[in-house]
């Protein structure tokens, strides 16, 4: 009688099995999603990279910026950048199908000349909206150098 149970026990264990292993996804998928109840982002790309300009010898300026492009369904959706002091919420365009691409500098300063290079980590800060709803959420940079 055990043998019985066992046996079918084992086919369903070796089909699911089988199941699993041919499915392949053959693209990576890099997209992260945020969510609350009624609103969602999706974030397809993003690429975090820095540029400098030099206003003398021993002064430059940095700063970073976040190419990014993704899917909503808010009614509109805003980045915060900061630089010299001074915060502001940045409304970015949604075409018809609610999706987006931007490329902005999230923040600037002046730093010393350094040979070496100047490492940093920087986060932006996003606003989704839909009727009274609002999602915010961080977008990390990791490390960074100038």
């Amino acid at each position: 009688m055990k043998r019985l149970i066992f046996l079918p026990t084992v086919v369903i264990f070796l089909c699911n099995l089988l199941l699993i292993m041919s499915c392949k996804n053959s693209e990576k998928d890099t997209s992260v999603s945020y969510n609350d109840a009624v609103v969602n982002v999706k974030i397809l790309s993003s690429n975090w990279y820095t540029t400098t300009l030099k206003n003398n010898d021993k002064l430059y300026f940095g700063s970073i910026h976040l190419k990014a492009g993704g899917t909503t369904n808010a009614n509109s959706i805003f980045i915060e950048t900061r630089g010299d002091g001074s915060c502001s919420f940045v409304p970015l365009d949604l075409d018809t199908n609610k999706e987006f691409n931007f490329d902005l500098v999230i923040t600037f300063s002046p730093f010393p000349y350094n040979p070496l290079g100047v490492e940093t980590t920087e986060w932006a800060l996003m606003r989704a909206m839909k009727g009274l709803d609002t999602l915010e959420f961080k977008l990390n940079s990791g490390k960074l150098v100038y």
